[in-house]
């Protein structure tokens, strides 16, 4: 495992001594082209939202054709600014990634007054992961309603791209009627039947035909290797030296062992590691054994689901947090492939 992840590190690009305004629009594309850490510093803060309630990376959104729904729209016009430094300072005054921010109102009237000059004029770039940061610094809690608009305002684009995977392309007409159950609300048929589709991805994957292969054999592989929850984590570029830092702010290290202990966790796998981390991180919690009957509803758990355990996760809130997840597994084919190679 750690062999194959030395391997994707090795490929991905280094910072051009020339400035660049091309940058990559998926995941396979960050594998050739440079993506700053500005940018990935900013998806590793929405990718720790999305974490804490239980969503996917959504990269569903069409680079050339940016929308994100009015509720987003609405935080990125009124509370966003043309730069992506202003970001990086919100997230800085947060010590708890997941907490929200206290505000004290003097603050609060000095940021609103700035926006007023500084508003962001046009979606671009990577923007749509601006808002659950914008979400979690002004205590907007309901990040649910946010993604459903989200992939509503980009469900042509989804569509599209999912009936033209070429790794779906013997399972097109499957996907077509998961599809058209979702457009009906039939939203429990639609999960059901997506399952069956992430296996058949994940023995792609790892390039074999046998049926062990599955979500919870990629669980078993990286808790074989040592992986918790945290080192999943830490395969976001820059999180395992955001804990570190933050141990030094409560003076439990010094600022020299902070470093040290960077330089040893960190996995440096850019734009690749953000998505790889969500994807695990969505796998450990929906993927994992559920052994007695739930009382919990609205839970997306696919071991309670296939043994009858709970009756009422058949929400749209939970199948688009699946298509989300089986798109993200598209996006990263030639990730996955790399890091599942047991050659």
């Amino acid at each position: 495992m750690k062999k194959n992840l030395e391997k994707l590190k090795q490929g991905i690009p280094k910072k051009p001594s020339v400035h660049t305004t091309e940058y990559p629009k998926s995941v396979e594309e960050s594998l050739q082209k440079y993506l700053r850490n500005r940018t990935i510093s900013i998806m590793r803060g929405a990718c720790w939202m999305y974490d804490a309630h239980n969503w996917p990376l959504p990269l569903f959104v069409d680079p050339k054709d940016i929308k994100i729904g009015y509720m987003g729209e609405f935080m990125f016009t009124k509370l966003g600014m043309n730069s992506f430094r202003y970001f990086d300072l919100f997230f800085g005054l947060q010590n708890n990634k997941y907490g929200p921010y206290t505000m004290k109102p003097r603050f609060l009237l000095r940021i609103m007054w700035i926006l007023r000059y500084n508003k962001r004029k046009k979606l671009e770039y990577y923007d749509w992961l601006i808002v659950p940061i914008l979400c979690r610094f002004f205590q907007v809690t309901n990040i649910e309603d946010f993604n459903i608009q989200l992939f509503e305002v980009n469900y042509k684009f989804f569509r599209h791209k999912i009936l033209n995977n070429k790794l779906l392309e013997d399972k097109k007409d499957v996907m077509v009627e998961i599809l058209d159950n979702y457009s009906r609300g039939n939203y429990s048929s639609c999960i059901c039947t997506m399952y069956p589709i992430i296996d058949f991805l994940t023995r792609k994957y790892f390039d074999t035909t046998k049926f062990d292969k599955d979500i919870s054999s990629v669980n078993a592989m990286f808790k074989s290797a040592g992986f918790t929850l945290m080192d999943i984590d830490n395969l976001k570029p820059g999180a395992a030296t955001a804990k570190f830092f933050e141990l030094v702010r409560e003076k439990k290290i010094t600022w020299q062992q902070a470093n040290e202990l960077s330089l040893k966790n960190e996995f440096y796998l850019g734009f690749p590691g953000v998505a790889l981390s969500s994807f695990l991180h969505f796998s450990f919690q929906y993927y994992q054994y559920h052994r007695t009957d739930s009382t919990q509803t609205n839970h997306l758990n696919r071991h309670a689901i296939l043994h009858g355990s709970i009756n009422d996760y058949g929400t749209k809130t939970n199948a688009i947090k699946l298509f989300t997840y089986l798109y993200l597994m598209l996006e990263l084919e030639p990730v996955l492939k790399i890091v599942f190679n047991e050659r």
